[in-house]
């Protein structure tokens, strides 16, 4: 039997790596990672589907539309250089699927008005300040700015020296080395504990259970079953395994679906890309 080892560790730890699986997909398989100069893509554990995360950009000024009030409109679209390129669809071909959601949250996250042009509408009212919205795959996000028509032309020439949007975000990956750890048995050692005590409850092809409940049997369960695990830091890979779920809407309980639970466990060295323009 090991000791009861690191439980307020464990409690300490786990919302932190909460954080990141809400960050990333949670069942990457970093060890099968392909990078170019334009873009990451990352399968997910036994699975022919992953995630691309993009590296270069480039904008797409739309044709300016005219709306009420002497007011013009002119779009500015950001797109991955990847995607405009046959580079990507000829990796992915018919072996990989793109889950195209985690592009578009990286944009939700890290898009803005590039702050040099913002003087150009210092004088304006709040209604026609330039904004951000959401993009749809390929488009990251789109800047929306609204200028009086006579001055169309003016801030059109302005695009072409000054770029529309900022980009700064930094998405947390693993480094090619990091280790894939079998975590089924401690899994489902785990539910039915949970399940059996009362303790959880089925949300959504999965389970909900209160977060210091279920760190707390976690810890008792590898203090009294070491085999349930098997790799050097039993510790790194509970706060890992932890990493399955996500906290609810109400931020007092983690929820999971058997899928997620059933998958290896990767255990993270970690790495930082920054995406900036």
């Amino acid at each position: 039997m090991k000791p009861f080892f690191g439980l307020i560790s464990i409690l300490l730890t786990i919302p932190s790596s909460l954080s990141l699986a809400l960050s990333i997909p949670k069942d990457l398989d970093h060890s099968k990672s392909y990078e170019t100069h334009d873009f990451i893509f990352i399968p997910r554990l036994n699975l022919n589907e992953g995630s691309v995360f993009y590296k270069t950009f480039e904008e797409v000024t739309l044709a300016p539309f005219r709306s009420a009030g002497g007011i013009s409109k002119i779009l500015v679209d950001l797109v991955p250089i990847a995607t405009k390129g046959a580079e990507l669809s000829e990796f992915l071909g018919s072996k990989w699927q793109d889950q195209k959601e985690t592009a578009l949250k990286t944009g939700e996250l890290g898009c803005s008005i590039n702050s040099e042009l913002l003087p150009f509408f210092k004088d304006y009212p709040e209604s026609i300040q330039p904004k951000i919205r959401g993009g749809g795959y390929p488009t990251f996000c789109t800047a929306v700015f609204s200028v009086p028509e006579d001055l169309e032309a003016i801030f059109l020439e302005t695009l072409k020296t000054k770029k529309a949007i900022s980009l700064n975000v930094e998405i947390p990956l693993c480094q090619i080395d990091s280790e894939i750890v079998d975590t089924k048995k401690f899994s489902e050692a785990l539910q039915k504990t949970l399940y059996n005590e009362g303790k959880s409850k089925s949300a959504s092809n999965g389970i909900e259970v209160e977060l210091w409940q279920a760190a707390f049997e976690a810890a008792r369960l590898i203090s009294t079953q070491p085999d349930l695990i098997k790799c050097q830091n039993d510790k790194t890979a509970i706060d890992s395994f932890f990493t399955k779920f996500a906290f609810s809407a109400d931020k007092k309980s983690i929820i999971s679906t058997y899928f997620d639970l059933s998958q290896p466990t990767t255990i993270c060295k970690p790495r930082l890309l920054k995406v900036t323009r």
